[in-house]
C-alpha cells in the first residue's frame, strides 16, 4: 500500500476509535461497572495510529511527559502503590472525550454573516469583533478563530492589532466556557467544585477581559482603532445550528468533521493523555517521597501564588495543562476548596496561555496569516499581567464571599 494511502486509512481509523472513545467516556459515567481503562487503551490506539501527523515538538513533549509518567509509576508500583496503571488510562479520558465531542459543533455556521457584506471600521467595530469571537468560540472553539480571520484576511493581510484581539477575546473563553479543555481539566482535578458558580466567577473576568483588550487597542498607542477592520456578525450566526438549515446534507457534515478535523487532533489529544501519565507518575512520586508541602492551607494567597508561577511557567513555554495537572495532584491532600482550586488552574489558562508560544491557537494565527509572533506574544503578555491583577482581586474577594 501506497505511503499516501497508508496514512490516509491510519487516520481514517484514527478519527473512528476518536469517536467511539467520545461515546465510550460517556457510557463510562453511565455504567459504574464499565472498566474505563478500555477507553484509555482505545484512546492511545487512536494516537499511535495518528503520531505520524505530530509536530517533532509534540512528539518529543509527549515523549517527555510520558517518560518521566512511567518512571513514576513504576518506582510507586514498586513501592506497593497500586491503580498507577489505570489511572494513567483514565485520568484525562473526560477531558479527551469533551474535546472530541466539542468538534462536531462546528456544525454551528456564521453563514448569515459571510458574503460580500462591507466590514466595518474602527474602535466599535473592534468591540463587537471581540464579543462576536469570545461567544460565538466560547461553542465552537478555535474554528471561530479561523472563521473570523480567514474573513479579515480575504482583503488585506491580518494585521497584528487584530491577531491580537482574536486572540485575547477568543483564549479568554477558558475561564468560563464549559466547552473548553481549560474547564474539563479544572474539574477532573477539582471535581467538587460548582459549574454555575465556577462560570459566575468566569464570565466577569472575562468581560474585563475583553474591555481591557478593547481599551488597550483603541487607545492613542494603536491609533484609537480608526483603521481597525472588525468583523460583521449577526447575532442569530451565534445560535442557529447547521443541522437545523441543511437537512439531508448533515451527515455529509458531520462525516467531514469525523475524516478531517478529527485526525488533526493527534497533537491535543496526545499531550492531554500523556499529562495523564505523568499526572499519575506524579501521584506516585508523591506518595513514595511524602513530599512536604510549602504551605498548609490553601487559600487566595496560595491560589494566587501558585496560579502567578503556572502563568510564567506558561509564558516561558509550558502549557498550563501540564503544570495545573501537578499542581492538581500536589495540592489534593490540603483539601482545598475546590471553586478555589479550579480558578487556580483556570486563570493561568485564560491569561498565561496567550503569552504561551507553544500555545496552538498562536501557533496557528502566525502559520496561518504570517503574523509576527514575537510582536503578537509581547502585546499578549502585557495583557495577561494586567488581567492577572485583576485575577488575584477576584480570589481575595471569593475567599472573603465564602468565609462569611
Amino acid at each position: 500500500m501506497p505511503g499516501a494511502e497508508l496514512a490516509h486509512t491510519s487516520a481514517r481509523l484514527a478519527a473512528w476509535l476518536l469517536v467511539a472513545v467520545a461515546v465510550l467516556a460517556v457510557v463510562g459515567d453511565l455504567v459504574p461497572a464499565y472498566p474505563d481503562w478500555m477507553t484509555g487503551v482505545l484512546e492511545w490506539m487512536a494516537c499511535m495510529q495518528l503520531w505520524p501527523r505530530l509536530k517533532t515538538a509534540q512528539r518529543r513533549v509527549a515523549l517527555l511527559l510520558v517518560g518521566f509518567g512511567a518512571a513514576g509509576i513504576l518506582w510507586g508500583a514498586l513501592r506497593g502503590h497500586g491503580g498507577l496503571v489505570t489511572r494513567a488510562l483514565t485520568q484525562n479520558m473526560p477531558l479527551v472525550g469533551m474535546l472530541i465531542a466539542v468538534s462536531f459543533l462546528q456544525l454551528i455556521s456564521t453563514r448569515h454573516s459571510e458574503g460580500n457584506e462591507p466590514l466595518s471600521i474602527g474602535r466599535y467595530a473592534l468591540l463587537r469583533t471581540l464579543v462576536g469571537l469570545h461567544l460565538f468560540g466560547a461553542v465552537i472553539n478555535f474554528s471561530a478563530v479561523v472563521i473570523f480571520a480567514d474573513r479579515l484576511a480575504a482583503r488585506a493581510k491580518l494585521s497584528v492589532d487584530q491577531a491580537t484581539g482574536l486572540s485575547q477575546s477568543f483564549i479568554i473563553g477558558a475561564a468560563w466556557s464549559p466547552f473548553y479543555g481549560a474547564m474539563a481539566v479544572a474539574l477532573t482535578f477539582a471535581p467538587a467544585a460548582n459549574l454555575t458558580r465556577m462560570m459566575c466567577i468566569g464570565i466577569p473576568l472575562a468581560a474585563i477581559g475583553i474591555l481591557v483588550s478593547w481599551l488597550t487597542l483603541s487607545s492613542k498607542r494603536h491609533g484609537y482603532a480608526r483603521d481597525f477592520v472588525g468583523y460583521p456578525l449577526h447575532l442569530e450566526a451565534l445560535w442557529v445550528p447547521l443541522v437545523a438549515r441543511e437537512g439531508r446534507s448533515s451527515v455529509a457534515s458531520l462525516l467531514r468533521i469525523v475524516h478531517t478535523r478529527l485526525p488533526e487532533m493527534g497533537g491535543e489529544t496526545t499531550l492531554f493523555m500523556a499529562a495523564g501519565v505523568l499526572s499519575a507518575g506524579m501521584a506516585g512520586m508523591i506518595a513514595v517521597l511524602d513530599f512536604g508541602m510549602p504551605f498548609s492551607h490553601y487559600g487566595a494567597f496560595e491560589a494566587s501564588v501558585t496560579s502567578g508561577l503556572i502563568l510564567i511557567a506558561a509564558w516561558l513555554g509550558f502549557h498550563p495543562v501540564i503544570l495545573g495537572m501537578v499542581v492538581g495532584t500536589w495540592v489534593a491532600p490540603l483539601r482545598p476548596d475546590p471553586n478555589l482550586l479550579a480558578m487556580t488552574l483556570l486563570i493561568p489558562w485564560a491569561f498565561g496561555l496567550p503569552g504561551c508560544p507553544m500555545a496552538n491557537t498562536l501557533i496557528a494565527i502566525q502559520a496561518l496569516y504570517h503574523t509576527p509572533l514575537p510582536e503578537l506574544l509581547k502585546h499578549n503578555r502585557i495583557f495577561g499581567f494586567q488581567m492577572f491583577l485583576f485575577c488575584v482581586a477576584t480570589l481575595y474577594l471569593y475567599e472573603w464571599l465564602v468565609s462569611r
